[in-house]
């Protein structure tokens, strides 16, 4: 029999990794969206092993398996699940199908106060929703409460789709992982900073072509020159949220980018403000942070997004304003709006994570059920936690 040893790591998907194995066969279904944590690490010794989780409302399910049909009946199973709960007395729990949906399990969702914990609960036909690892879940916002409460009672009638109900599994995933994760959430972002996609650039002078592609002389100006713009529009675009984001960390940090294929360094000034920032937070924002930043593929944005820093120049950018893009160049400050494609109201917070692939895209084509899907997935990806954080502010 096959013996094997996985080590599962879960992140924004779950991945799993063969130690040391021989003909194995290992496979991962599409997983539905979530928010994204720290990593955590899950070792198991079994041979084959099948094994199903799912994780802040996203199902991966992965198979492990020798590819000789002889050891198939003797294979072992072993299942952790984690599921959506209610009360007890209703027993219902979120059993997701192959293709990320639930049966629904209930007719209307509703909103309560609980004067003895002083919050507002979500119910489902008046049994309060728990998180799923059945814990309590409570808003001290009535109107975070009723935005979760509405992802829940406008689920489709036959299916519940839970990649479709980001508020909830931010909600969830602040009581149920956070305050058992924040240092190493904390230093996940920390190890990033290093590699952030803000801070990355493109060179200002370019890079040779390679001989293979028998470049021409004209071949390799244009590139240089492509390269070139796209070197200052990343600059006039990103460089100003930067510097407020340095104003908000303050300490002497300062993020400086870098084009080398290596990452953007930091030095420990950053490294230290940065953390100083991430441990101030409560759990629920240090949750939404982590969600920006993994979606952002950027600490530094994420913070910008997080304390809204963007806004003065989101106004500037969709007025068509002389001050941003920050650049005295007519027809640089043209060629960075060209990145809008015709949207003139698509504001910075989808932008800014995607300066160097819209520039891809305008000058050498967007390809279809890529380009889009992928804006319309950083949409929601961005924009939920930033509206969880702004309703958690309402009363």
């Amino acid at each position: 029999m096959l013996s094997s040893t996985l080590k599962v790591s879960i992140t924004s998907t779950l991945t799993v990794t063969p130690l040391r194995s021989s003909r194995s066969v290992i496979t991962t279904p599409h997983a539905a969206f979530m928010v994204p944590l720290s990593p955590c690490s899950l070792s198991l010794s079994t041979a084959p092993l099948r094994f199903t989780t799912t994780l802040g409302f996203a199902a991966a399910r992965a198979t492990f398996g020798s590819s000789s049909s002889s050891q198939s009946s003797a294979s072992t199973s072993e299942t952790l699940e984690e599921n959506v709960v209610v009360d007890d007395n209703v027993g219902a729990k979120l059993n997701l199908r192959e293709d990320g949906t639930s049966q629904r399990f209930y007719r209307r969702a509703g909103v309560q106060y609980q004067g003895n914990a002083k919050a507002y609960v979500v119910t489902l036909d008046g049994s309060v929703l728990r998180t799923p690892a059945r814990r309590p879940l409570t808003f001290a916002s009535q109107t975070l409460a009723q935005a979760v409460a509405a992802e829940w009672e406008y689920q489709d009638a036959r299916a519940i789709r839970p990649f479709t109900m980001p508020l909830m599994a931010i909600s969830s995933t602040s009581v149920d992982r956070t305050p058992y994760m924040r240092n190493d959430i904390v230093e996940n972002l920390i190890k990033h900073l290093h590699t952030d996609g803000a801070l990355c650039r493109n060179p200002s002078e370019g890079r040779a072509l390679h001989p293979a592609f028998q470049p021409s002389e004209e071949d390799q100006a244009h590139v240089n020159k492509l390269s070139s713009q796209l070197s200052k529009v990343q600059a006039a675009l990103l460089d100003p949220v930067l510097r407020r984001v340095e104003n908000v960390l303050g300490d002497g940090a300062t993020l400086v980018p870098s084009d080398s294929l290596l990452g953007a360094p930091q030095s420990e000034e950053t490294e230290d403000a940065v953390r100083r920032h991430a441990k101030s937070l409560d759990d629920a924002e240090l949750t939404a942070l982590d969600a920006l930043c993994s979606s952002c593929k950027s600490v530094a944005l994420g913070i910008a997004l997080f304390h809204r820093l963007h806004e003065p120049l989101d106004d500037a950018w969709i007025n068509n304003s002389s001050e941003y893009p920050a650049t005295d160049d007519d027809e640089l400050r043209d060629e960075a709006r060209k990145l809008r494609f015709g949207d003139p109201q698509v504001s910075l917070p989808v932008l800014l994570p995607r300066v160097e692939e819209e520039w891809q895209a305008v000058n050498w084509g967007v390809v279809e059920g890529g380009h889009d899907i992928d804006r319309s997935d950083l949409k929601v990806r961005v924009y939920a936690p930033m509206a969880f954080l702004r309703l958690r502010q309402e009363p």
